[in-house]
């Protein structure tokens, strides 16, 4: 589901169990500016997710990381406390970011981004984790399929089929966790 937040953008994915009549997983790959929050939280809603087992921040830009915010208080919470805990063994869900880099961002929305990491972390348990060029999400892992999501960038290195680039200079956007769906 791509989530129409104006400024920036937000992206929902769900995996169902093989007869499709249970949601395995839901994950939440940014979420616009702070004001975008209620936009998420109805469409989380209509779509009847009443919690997500991961978030992911692309990059340290507000236009990406700030509606987790608004999300992060709604009813229910941003992260489920079980489905992932019984999978990965965590006390919570999984945020996964960039790692706090001292050269990423101008410093101000990195600030802010740990400010908000502060906020979730005192409202209930998360694990955070920097994705590798390489990592997969798994999402679902039935017995007749499969949903991962396949990581293929991350802090401005890219994966590809003869190894790994390194951009020399790195910009924010160069830096994001970028990845694709694998079916």
């Amino acid at each position: 589901h791509q989530i129409n937040v104006g400024q920036g953008s937000s992206t929902l994915i769900e995996a169902f169990s093989d007869n499709c009549s249970t949601r395995e997983y839901a994950m939440l790959i940014d979420a616009g500016l702070q004001k975008a929050a209620t936009t998420i939280n109805n469409y989380l809603d209509n779509a009847n997710v009443t919690a997500l087992d991961a978030i992911v921040a692309t990059h340290y830009d507000q236009d990406h990381y700030g509606g987790f915010v608004g999300t992060a208080m709604h009813e229910g919470g941003v992260v489920r406390r079980n489905g992932v805990a019984a999978k990965l063994k965590l006390d919570g869900g999984i945020v996964y970011d960039l790692g706090f880099r001292g050269n990423v961002g101008d410093g101000t929305t990195l600030g802010q981004y740990q400010e908000l990491m502060s906020v979730l972390e005192g409202f209930f348990p998360i694990f955070r984790t920097t994705p590798l060029p390489g990592n997969f999400i798994e999402l679902y892992n039935g017995p007749n399929y499969s949903i991962r999501y396949h990581i293929i960038a991350a802090n401005g290195v890219v994966a590809g089929p003869e190894g790994t680039v390194e951009f020399p200079n790195p910009n924010d956007n160069q830096l994001s966790i970028v990845g694709v769906i694998q079916f």
